[in-house]
């Protein structure tokens, strides 16, 4: 099969994007979402780097289930938060914004994505006119056209 640089590039983000989707996707579909509480700023310290964070309590049936909230230096003590948590395990839970969904999938799959995307911009690696012959051997040949 003949693709272009466009067409292999695509299919490769693709492939490396899928699996992140999928699992997140697949997290928020078992999910159930509640109104929880900002309790108070949490605060760790790993060497040098101090990280503040709110910590967040929610009702699940008859416990109270307490979790770390991302960074959100907004919150004060007492604010109503919206929660999302897993329906199997409670304790499963995120606060229900689109940066607490989904940071830490933007972040993980966003360095490979942005080195993927490197090597397609690059001129030297692969020039315009570049085709991608995927077969059964050799499994991927680069032709140049000239």
């Amino acid at each position: 099969m003949l693709l272009s640089k466009n067409q292999f590039f695509g299919i490769l983000l693709a492939i490396l994007l899928t699996p992140f989707l999928v699992y997140r996707l697949m997290w928020i579909a078992g999910s159930s979402s509640t109104t929880g509480k900002m309790r108070f700023m949490g605060k760790s310290i790993s060497g040098q780097i101090t990280s503040v964070y709110p910590v967040i309590s929610f009702y699940s049936g008859a416990d109270t289930v307490w979790f770390n909230g991302e960074g959100d230096n907004e919150m004060q003590p007492g604010d109503q938060v919206p929660v999302r948590y897993q329906k199997s395990d409670a304790h499963d839970a995120r606060i229900n914004t689109f940066i607490g969904i989904w940071m830490d999938i933007i972040i993980i799959a966003g360095v490979p994505s942005s080195m993927l995307l490197l090597i397609y911009l690059h001129r030297g690696i692969f020039p315009a006119g570049t085709r991608f012959l995927v077969g059964k051997r050799p499994f991927l040949q680069v032709i140049q056209e000239a």
